[in-house]
């Protein structure tokens, strides 16, 4: 396996609100209620306060991205960091 320090090119890709795309299971909608001086609110996606939302997201970029895991590119709670040999390779992997 080829180090990754030796890769030529890099990126980082910030998913600081990557979580607002992950929908919460209906059983759980009931514990996302908020209550406000209009009513109550309750939230249908993952919030960033949320307990287990950084490691949901994690979770689902390593789903998502399998293949690619430690070969292209590193996971890291809210980032993704893509490396490659070259330009084109680079490219190619966005």
């Amino acid at each position: 396996m080829e180090l990754v320090a030796a890769r030529k090119y890099w990126s980082k890709i910030d998913l600081a609100d990557g979580w607002n795309n992950i929908r919460i299971e209906e059983d759980s909608e009931q514990h996302s209620t908020l209550l406000t001086y209009m009513g109550y609110y309750r939230n249908l996606i993952m919030q960033q306060s949320d307990r287990n939302a950084p490691a949901t997201m994690v979770r689902a970029m390593y789903e998502m991205y399998r293949d690619m895991v430690f070969k292209d590119l590193v996971i890291y709670i809210k980032d993704i960091i893509i490396f490659s040999d070259s330009y084109d390779e680079h490219i190619a992997t966005f």
